[in-house]
């Protein structure tokens, strides 16, 4: 998954169960100790814009509303 924050992106994904397991500086792979593994790289520039986005990430859980709560303050509720 690109992304233009660094920080930001590996701050969401430990939110979400992952850590950081290999750090490159510009790319990064997380991992949850499940088997899932999430491979994000640094894009310098300006924010991806929601509506252009070309990557999407999909996650299943048993309690979606759950995880949902872990991330109620994140949640986008109308586009920019």
């Amino acid at each position: 998954m690109p992304g233009s924050n660094a920080d930001a992106s590996v701050a969401f994904y430990r939110r979400s169960g992952f850590a950081v397991v290999s750090d490159h500086g510009r790319y990064h792979v997380l991992a949850d100790g499940k088997g899932w593994h999430i491979d994000r790289n640094h894009v310098p520039g300006e924010p991806w814009a929601i509506e252009d986005n070309p990557f999407g990430l999909y996650r299943y859980v048993d309690d979606v509303d759950a995880d949902a709560a872990r991330f109620s303050d994140l949640i986008i509720t109308s586009a920019i």
